[in-house]
């Protein structure tokens, strides 16, 4: 799941207490786990590029998927949208 929005219509997205900062994906982007479907592990990458948001979420079933590896696949991903928004 990927959301582009642009600052004038929405607030930066936040990640809450858990959120470990990102550096070289876009501005103030961070990674945390987010309320998924249950059974399934959830993260998320929020941040920012100029004056767009983005939030960049993937979920896996925990059989399937160790959190590090989805974290890592995550933030790829952000790093590609990041890219594009620049």
């Amino acid at each position: 799941w990927i959301d582009v929005t642009t600052l004038d219509a929405a607030k930066t997205p936040s990640c809450g207490a858990g959120a470990v900062p990102l550096r070289g994906i876009g501005n103030e982007a961070f990674v945390c786990s987010y309320g998924g479907e249950s059974g399934k592990v959830s993260e998320q990458v929020v941040g920012r590029v100029r004056k767009q948001a983005f939030t960049v979420r993937l979920s896996s079933s925990g059989a399937v998927a160790k959190r590090e590896e989805l974290i890592e696949t995550v933030c790829r991903a952000a790093e590609q949208v990041a890219g594009n928004l620049f």
